[in-house]
């Protein structure tokens, strides 16, 4: 399992660089995600069968994980379909504290997402 836990990393680096050029790249990212998910089941698989689980009940135990993390509601708002804002205000507060308060544009060291693409002439399809 060691070398399909050096894949996964691999692909988790990839998804990451795909979350950063989605903009311009929409489709890496689908396709990145797909492999992390399929290296999740073949370890999930993996380790299932080194534990004995019998075949058949392969897996129950993340669909419950699953389930559990991601029920038939928003966790948030409650609602079905999610009414929450783009951002919570709980994401803000919480990565508020681990970096510098400063915003993105001409007076600041950060560039907006619209001056990098426009900066590096990058397109977004």
């Amino acid at each position: 399992t060691g070398r399909s836990y050096a894949r996964l990393c691999e692909e988790l680096g990839e998804l990451a660089e795909a979350i950063r050029v989605l903009p311009a790249a929409p489709g890496y990212f689908l396709s990145e995600a797909a492999d992390v998910f399929a290296w999740l089941m073949h370890i999930q698989n993996v380790v299932e069968s080194q534990n004995g689980v019998d075949r058949q009940r392969r897996g129950e135990a993340l669909e419950v994980a699953f389930c559990t993390a991601y029920p038939d509601h928003c966790v948030d708002c409650r609602s079905v379909v999610c009414k929450c804002p783009p951002i919570l205000e709980t994401t803000i507060g919480r990565i508020g504290h681990q970096a510098p308060a400063t915003k993105a544009g001409p007076e600041s060291d950060f560039m907006t997402s619209e001056d990098a693409l426009a900066t590096f002439q990058t397109k977004v399809r």
